[in-house]
């Protein structure tokens, strides 16, 4: 048999939370002969899986809840029966340290979304022949230790000097000038003079002088937004500690009691030259961040609007295809996961777009009746299929039997629902329950979920913030922190009880639907 034609009884496991994206790599497959085929929605499944079955290859999601892809090749890799299957990675986020995390665990492949049927069948048919090469992490950039006495260009720092007496100035030159170059002045005006014309990298600047004094040229500068930045060391035979303290104050960033031992000065100079050069390179990052920043953002905007219209247009094409009657199975089903896949694309970017309206402060609600019941009982479905291998379970499910109606925007709510059950299932143990309440008086209708997992004492001063995460493998911190924005758009309230007895109780709140209008709209 040649390696290309596929042994029927070689077993596949695919594992991935995204139920389309699974069927459509057991669609190529098929295509390609392997018939045995197995799936699974997270690592815990995956691990049912090869428990019960000989796998010849696994082509794994990375993103998963519950257990997710790396965490699943850790568990491979380290189970004797399965350390040596063949293992892909899918990934959406290739990173240099997420690579450099898969390649220490020992990922045979990955393969980055979005890709095409004839990539997934190259890479996979090359994994299964045993063809593969383990991916190469990104070389990293040695960090520089220190910096030396001159500018990035070669050049060399500049001192200058400022002292009335010469014999000062003389001694402190000969000090330095092996490293730097110096400039010197013999008054505080002349020093103003030499700053305009080339400001110089750090100035020795002597206290008592006749006319213009030290402090006020510290003053002078340090009021120049063109010159505030240069490093003062104060050079004085004054020591007492209003003498010091005052200097301090007026900007300097040091001060030298006269006569100044030699290692000390140039120790103090190099320093000061070196914070200096941080500091440049600090505001220069900042400037570059804060320009990432608001590229990033702007992409964002771009890619939340513009999607819209291919992704609209696909949708609409899967559809007409959906409804020809010429179709045979493989193309009908083929059709129909493009627009549930499409459908799901569609009801992100709508979530995002919301999100960044809501930020941003342009989000208008148009409220309407909806029945929060009914919502709950879709996310719970969604949640335990999840989380099946883990046990999960959504109970009180029938107290919503009978309507509970909200005032607000649905979609929203069912964003902030799924995110919430999500992280009750992560944070539950195996087999959870988590338990959900209704509530209702003349204004609010309150849902309370409760999960025996408790939230992390260090988390929970920061639980709703944008990014806050602890301890949860490739968790991004932002659902609780939209799930909070949500329910604060409809004017609502998220509010949550943990302690690590009792648990975790999120409680909704949402406006109540007035009586009479809890029908259907």
């Amino acid at each position: 048999m040649s390696p290309h034609e596929p042994p029927h009884n070689n077993l596949i496991l695919i594992v991935d939370d995204h139920a389309p994206l699974r069927q459509s790599i057991k669609g190529i497959l098929t295509e390609m002969g392997y018939q045995a085929v197995e799936q699974a929605s997270n690592g815990r499944e995956a691990i049912s899986v090869l428990q019960q079955h000989s796998v010849a290859c696994i082509v794994s999601d990375w993103n998963m809840p519950g257990m997710d892809g790396l965490q699943l090749l850790e568990w491979v890799r380290t189970n004797p029966s399965s350390a040596g299957i063949p293992f892909m990675l899918l990934t959406a986020d290739a990173t240099r340290d997420r690579i450099k995390a898969a390649l220490h665990r020992g990922v045979s492949d990955y393969l980055v979304k979005p890709f095409t049927s004839q990539q997934f069948r190259q890479r996979f048919q090359r994994l299964i022949d045993g063809e593969a090469r383990a991916p190469q992490a990104p070389v990293e950039r040695a960090e520089v230790v220190g910096l030396p006495p001159r500018d990035v260009d070669g050049k060399r720092k500049t001192i200058l000097i400022v002292d009335d007496v010469k014999d000062n100035i003389e001694v402190t030159a000969g000090l330095l000038e092996q490293d730097y170059g110096i400039k010197v002045a013999i008054s505080g005006q002349k020093a103003l003079d030499i700053v305009a014309k080339q400001a110089p990298d750090l100035i020795l600047l002597d206290v008592m002088m006749p006319g213009m004094d030290g402090h006020e040229v510290c003053r002078r500068l340090k009021q120049d937004e063109a010159t505030r930045h240069i490093p003062i060391i104060f050079m004085t035979a004054r020591d007492q500690p209003s003498d010091v303290a005052e200097g301090l104050e007026l900007g300097a960033v040091d001060y030298v009691v006269k006569p100044a031992h030699p290692t000390v000065l140039r120790a103090r100079v190099r320093t000061h030259l070196r914070l200096a050069q941080h500091l440049v390179q600090l505001t220069e990052q900042s400037g570059t961040l804060a320009e990432h920043a608001h590229l990033r953002d702007e992409v964002e905007r771009i890619g939340r609007h513009d999607l819209k219209n291919p992704l609209t247009a696909a949708l609409q094409a899967s559809e007409c295809l959906l409804d020809d009657p010429g179709l045979g199975p493989r193309q009908r089903e083929l059709a129909r996961l493009a627009t549930d896949a499409t459908r799901q694309a569609i009801e992100q970017v709508n979530r995002t777009l919301d999100l960044f309206r809501i930020e941003t402060g342009t989000f208008v609600l148009q409220a309407q009746p909806f029945d929060l019941a009914d919502l709950l009982v879709r996310a719970a479905r969604e949640t335990e299929t999840s989380f099946l291998a883990k046990g999960i379970r959504i109970q009180n499910l029938a107290d919503a039997a009978h309507a509970n109606w909200a005032l607000g925007d649905s979609g929203l709510t069912a964003s902030l629902l799924g995110n919430l059950l999500r992280n009750a299932a992560e944070a539950s143990p195996d087999n959870g329950v988590v338990t959900a309440r209704f509530g209702l008086d003349d204004k609010w209708l309150t849902l309370s979920l409760h999960n025996h997992g408790a939230i992390p004492p260090e988390l929970r001063q920061r639980f709703f913030d944008k990014y806050a995460t602890a301890g949860k493998v490739g968790g991004t911190g932002i659902g609780t922190y939209s799930a909070r924005l949500y329910a604060r758009a409809q004017n609502g309230e998220l509010l949550f009880e943990s302690d690590d007895a009792g648990g975790t109780t999120l409680i909704l709140s949402l406006p109540a639907a007035p009586s009479g209008s809890n029908s259907t709209p």
